[in-house]
């Protein structure tokens, strides 16, 4: 697994595995986390996004793009699935198209209620 960081509060550029990926923030449901992923037009190798809202190894979440799906991939998660420490993970296919986790990011579940939470991975 990759460093545990916290999840930017702001609009910003994530720089995983020196890729470049465009976090953004905007209006969802309340009661629920919308996570988004999508890439560039020129991205087709396999990009994923992984949600765990409980301290586990269980996803509760998976967005996932490849080839010529470039998103949005959604998921809206009720918030009262998050029940314990919550992080995203950013992941991708590398050497051999191997699924490798990039990055990891924690996050505070109550603060992004009625949220939308978007990933665009613009370079690779």
């Amino acid at each position: 697994m990759a460093d545990l960081l916290p999840l930017p509060a702001e609009n910003s550029t994530l720089h995983p595995d020196n890729d470049d990926v465009a976090l953004t923030y905007g209006t969802g449901d309340v009661g629920f986390i919308t996570f988004s992923l999508s890439t560039s037009s020129n991205i087709d190798w396999w990009k994923g996004v992984k949600v765990f809202g409980n301290g586990t190894w269980t996803t509760i979440g998976l967005l996932e793009t490849q080839d010529e799906d470039h998103g949005p991939s959604e998921r809206k998660i009720e918030i009262g699935k998050f029940t314990g420490p919550c992080r995203v993970e950013l992941w991708k296919a590398k050497s051999f198209g191997v699924h490798t986790d990039v990055m990891n990011y924690s996050f505070d579940a109550d603060k992004l209620s009625g949220k939308k939470v978007g990933f665009l991975w613009k370079k690779d």
